[in-house]
């Protein structure tokens, strides 16, 4: 798959043009991208996913976004879509063109489109004044077809960014991942900390959230950590360490059960599966000692009454003895 500017991108042939803005992919977005990905197949064309490059929440508003995925997963799931072209758009450069003008100068002039997708609620032209029935039309007249995909639902549940980042804040991580199609995850290098778990027996791994990443509830997760072609159980917690440090810093660190090895500067994938507890401040390193005993049985009983295979562990290296027997 090949990542573009869509200002530098001129496609070698037609393509069907997936619009949106693909915020966490989640399976409403993953439905629409794999009709773009058919229809591409079916009419002999490339399928080019059209997005922005930085969050239009940024122009349209002083709140910073809260982004679920990082650029790089986004990048992995298309490519394993099998999407062809990632063509990222510059939101303020396009943000006061009529309807008219993005369809003719974006739409068929840049990416070439011979068919478009796009969802049932999408907006485009200046002040969002578009929907997908005027894009279709406008479509049509240039000889353009146009899919429109429907509202996707889970047991009754509206699939929606929003919808999922409001479950991540509740700790709900198990529901927001059937709706986000896979665990939320943090994949980052990991940092230098203080090193207070190796005295506690717990030596963990610090990774840092991107700014503008999405926190989820602060506490006790049972996780999975990636790293080197291997996935290990682990318990994360995240949040500020308020035992242990005092300045806000919010921070993931997750105890990897099973692994033996120094991890400065290298970067992993921490998976949070199932919120545990809260954070909390315990009044010596002696409690929290004891919590995190107690937080371990907790995370072992939650693999235990796993099915192993449904998570890419990686036999016995994945755990030490008795995780999951």
């Amino acid at each position: 798959m090949l990542t573009v500017k869509e200002t530098s991108f001129f496609p070698p042939q037609d393509c069907a043009v997936c619009l949106g803005n693909f915020d966490g992919l989640h399976i409403g977005h993953r439905e629409l991208i794999k009709r773009g990905v058919e229809i591409a197949k079916r009419e002999g064309l490339k399928c080019a996913v059209l997005s922005f490059e930085v969050h239009p929440a940024v122009y349209l508003s002083s709140k910073s976004p809260e982004l679920l995925i990082s650029f790089e997963e986004k990048e992995r799931i298309l490519s394993s879509m099998g999407v062809d072209y990632f063509v990222l758009s510059d939101f303020s450069s396009i943000r006061d063109m009529s309807c008219e003008d993005y369809v003719d100068k974006i739409l068929i002039k840049r990416l070439s489109a011979a068919f478009v997708i796009c969802g049932f609620n999408y907006s485009f032209g200046k002040r969002a004044s578009g929907d997908a029935a005027l894009l279709r039309e406008l479509l049509k007249s240039k000889g353009v077809k146009t899919e429109i995909v429907d509202e996707v639902r889970l047991s009754g549940q509206r699939v929606s960014s929003t919808a999922i980042r409001e479950l991540l804040k509740n700790g709900d991580c198990e529901l927001a991942a059937r709706l986000l199609g896979g665990s939320f995850c943090i994949d980052s290098p990991v940092t230098a900390g203080k090193r207070l778990g190796r005295t506690l027996g717990f030596p963990t791994a610090n990774q840092r959230l991107d700014p503008v990443r999405l926190k989820p509830r602060k506490g006790v997760y049972a996780s999975t950590v990636s790293y080197n072609g291997r996935v290990y159980a682990a318990i994360s917690n995240l949040g500020e360490r308020p035992t242990v440090e005092d300045n806000g810093q919010y921070n993931c660190e997750s105890f990897i059960l099973g692994f033996n090895g120094e991890l400065y500067g290298c970067k992993i994938r921490t998976e949070l599966l199932k919120f545990i507890r809260e954070e909390k401040k315990f009044s010596s390193t002696e409690e929290l000692r004891e919590q995190i005993e107690k937080d371990l049985r907790e995370v072992r009983e939650y693999f235990e009454d796993k099915d192993i295979g449904d998570i890419t562990f990686n036999s016995d290296h994945c755990f030490p003895h008795g995780l999951c027997r």
